[in-house]
């Protein structure tokens, strides 16, 4: 019998590689993503009590993973212009928005492109890692990549803060959200409605993982959590290859 023909590398690649997904789903929505995520997420709210619980120190390193339009990243630079900021973001074109606003609030943050599941950054790198309404765009798997490379980038001791959907507090709140569901995918946002997001950041080996705020808003229950990196991560590197 023959051996059958080559695999393509070129497709067992694009297979591996991560899909981007635009802010507000679609690409053409892009510029309306400040617009829109303000005012139905309550986000300065929010992004205010992320930056309260990353608690940064003169020189930290803080990581925002999923930075968008680069809201957080600025928010975190100016509560401690000592600490050094990175945002980065899988998408180029809302990276273009992040730079432009950057620039224009004079906020020295670094803009990287690359994805949650593959993050381009040294283990252990980071004093503090960050996250806002990200994971509820990605499937179960992808979730649970995302959360291992932020722990392989955080350093022993080092401070995770994550802000997304989670199972809604009352009838409006689960009402409310299922026009995020039906947005955003019944898959993806399955976990964040059944409130399965502190038990996939402690299996991605976090400790302390507490739900430290609840917002309820006009699309669902926003939770902020934070947890711990007890030990150095151990996900895949940047190559795709375990250390």
């Amino acid at each position: 019998m023959r051996p059958g023909p080559s695999p393509n590398p070129m497709i067992s690649r694009v297979e591996r590689e991560p899909a981007i997904v635009p802010a507000l789903r679609y690409r053409g929505l892009t510029w309306l993503y400040d617009f829109v995520i303000g005012p139905t997420t309550r986000e300065r709210a929010v992004k205010a009590a992320i930056v309260v619980q990353a608690r940064l120190e003169p020189g930290a390193q803080v990581l925002d993973v999923g930075a968008g339009t680069g809201s957080l990243a600025i928010m975190l630079k100016r509560s401690q212009p000592a600490a050094t900021v990175v945002g980065v973001d899988g998408d180029p074109r809302i990276l273009a928005v992040a730079r432009r606003k950057g620039s224009t609030a004079a906020a020295d943050v670094s803009w990287v492109e690359g994805m949650a599941q593959r993050l381009p950054f040294e283990r252990n790198q980071f004093d503090r890692v960050v996250t806002s309404l990200l994971l509820h765009h990605l499937d179960d798997a992808a979730k649970a990549g995302a959360l291992v490379e932020m722990r392989r980038v955080l350093r022993p001791g080092g401070t995770l803060v994550v802000a997304d959907w989670d199972r809604p507090r009352g009838p409006l709140m689960h009402a409310a959200f299922l026009l995020v569901r039906l947005l955003d995918g019944w898959a993806n946002t399955r976990a964040h409605a059944a409130g399965q997001i502190a038990p996939a950041i402690t299996k991605a080996g976090f400790a302390n993982v507490a739900a430290v705020a609840h917002f309820s808003t006009c699309c669902g229950t926003l939770t902020v959590f934070t947890a711990t990196n007890p030990a150095a991560g151990d996900g895949p590197n940047p190559n795709g290859e375990l250390r």
